[in-house]
């Protein structure tokens, strides 16, 4: 192992421990991370797998069965998984045409003003209705196609919605791990690149990815509602700054 894979792999370890307590961030803080040495597009099929089987981990810490989660959601969520799945296949040949200057700054600017004015006496709610799934669902897919950033933008309608932090998480990592498998299938070419390539790296990103979300589903438990969404708007607020820092560099 070089240098260089060592940096990426303890960073990247800070991210699934991080994914673990709150639920989302690893597929973007991740793809950031590697982008620093390879391209976005490279970037984005090494950390694939990694995210693949951290979903899987994720969903499987939930109290019932998973296949139990996987029906409930599946039914109550249709739509705005439908919209995610379809706004993913846009968003990873976007990835190829449009750069990615546009989506962080867009990013960046939603984010931003989204935790603001939850810092109002006010602050803003959305009803988890058929246009809002299809609106946000459709975004986030997109967004999270051409740069793995779907996150922020799902975790703010969940929030926003008024869902509970199991919830929040359970919900997330159902919509990441099926976006995920839309990605496999779109850029299979090129995973098989990389994994004849860097084969070594995605094999220790993976197995870092699972240990360390393992240890973060045991912590996750005894965080309070209100530490979690103070939590979740802490993290949001970073990965705002970051997309707009992104932007700018670009």
């Amino acid at each position: 192992m070089d240098q260089q894979q060592l940096i990426i792999l303890v960073l990247c370890a800070l991210a699934a421990l991080l994914h673990g307590l709150s639920g989302f961030g690893f597929p973007m803080l991740s793809t950031a991370i590697v982008a620093n040495f390879y391209p976005l597009s490279i970037s984005i099929v090494v950390v694939l797998i990694p995210c693949l089987l951290l979903n899987v981990c994720v969903l499987c810490s939930a109290p019932r069965p998973i296949w139990q989660s996987l029906i409930t959601y599946t039914q109550r969520y249709a739509l705005l998984i439908i919209a995610s799945l379809i706004g993913t296949s846009v968003g990873v040949t976007v990835l190829f045409y449009l750069s990615e200057q546009y989506l962080k700054l867009m990013l960046g600017l939603i984010l931003l003003g989204y935790v603001l004015d939850q810092l109002r006496a006010r602050p803003l709610t959305l009803q988890a209705s058929k246009q809002n799934m299809v609106l946000f669902g459709f975004a986030a897919g997109v967004i999270g196609g051409a740069s793995n950033a779907m996150a922020p933008l799902l975790i703010l309608y969940l929030m926003a919605s008024q869902h509970q932090k199991n919830e929040v998480v359970l919900i997330s990592n159902l919509i990441f791990l099926l976006t995920k498998i839309v990605q496999l299938c779109l850029l299979w070419s090129l995973i098989k690149q990389q994994l004849a390539y860097n084969w070594s790296l995605i094999i220790l990103l993976s197995l870092t990815a699972v240990l360390m979300v393992l240890i973060a589903n045991r912590f996750r438990q005894h965080i309070s509602q209100s530490h979690f969404r103070l939590g979740i708007l802490i993290l949001l607020g970073l990965l705002g700054l970051q997309a707009l820092y992104q932007a700018l560099q670009l």
